[in-house]
C-alpha cells in the first residue's frame, strides 16, 4: 500500500487527529452521495469552488478568450491539486488524499456544467463573460464546446468528466477510510 501505511501524520495530534479524520471522511462520504445521487446537488465544497472557478477566469485574461473562458475550469480543478502537493511534501497523505477527492468532486461539477451546455438550465453567477452591449451572462461551456463545434457531444463531454471525477473520488474515499482504520488500529510497536 505504499503512501497508506507511512503517514507521518500519524505520529501528530495524537487522538484528535482520528476525530478530526472521522469529521473529514464523513463530510466526504456525505457530498460525494449526494452529487451522485443528484448531480445538481450542491453540497458546501462547491461555494469555495465556484469562488475559485470564478477568479479563474480572470487569472487566465491574458489569453485568448477561449484560454479565458475555460479558466475558470481549469482553475477550480487545479488549485486544490496544486494545494495537496504542500501537504504530499509534508507526508500528510491524508489531508493530500481529501484534496484529490476535492479536485475529483470539482471535475464531477465540470461535468455537470459541461453537460448543460446545450441546455443552458443551471442558473449562472457571474456576468464574466459579456457580449459586447450586452448583459447576456455566457455560458462557458457552451461558448467553449460551440467554438469548437463540439456542442452536439455535450452530454458525452459531461460523462467523460463524470466517469473520470468517479474513479478519483473512489479511490480518494477507499483510500482515506484505509487510512483512518489503520489509524485507529493499534501499532505494531504497541504490541
Amino acid at each position: 500500500m505504499g503512501f497508506l501505511s507511512n503517514d507521518s501524520s500519524d505520529t501528530q495530534g495524537g487522538g484528535r487527529n482520528i476525530i478530526v479524520r472521522i469529521l473529514i471522511l464523513s463530510y466526504v462520504l456525505y457530498a460525494s452521495v449526494c452529487v451522485w445521487r443528484n448531480p445538481l446537488a450542491y453540497p458546501l465544497v462547491y461555494y469555495p469552488l465556484l469562488a475559485i472557478h470564478e477568479v479563474g477566469h480572470y487569472i487566465f485574461s491574458w489569453g485568448s478568450e477561449m484560454l479565458m473562458v475555460a479558466g475558470g475550469s481549469i482553475t477550480q480543478v487545479a488549485i486544490p491539486l496544486l494545494v495537496s502537493l504542500i501537504f504530499l511534501k509534508q507526508r500528510d497523505f491524508f489531508i493530500f488524499t481529501s484534496l484529490i477527492w476535492t479536485s475529483g468532486i470539482s471535475i464531477y461539477n465540470v461535468g455537470v456544467y459541461a453537460s448543460d451546455a446545450r441546455e443552458c438550465n443551471l442558473p449562472l453567477v457571474a456576468p464574466v463573460m459579456l457580449e459586447e452591449d450586452s448583459e447576456t451572462i455566457m455560458h462557458d461551456w457552451n461558448r467553449l464546446l460551440s467554438h469548437y463545434d463540439l456542442l452536439h457531444l455535450d452530454d458525452r463531454i459531461g460523462m467523460f468528466f463524470y466517469v473520470g471525477a468517479s474513479i478519483i473520488m473512489g479511490i480518494s474515499i477507499a483510500s482515506m477510510i484505509v487510512m483512518t482504520v489503520r489509524k485507529c488500529l493499534p501499532s505494531r510497536d504497541d504490541e
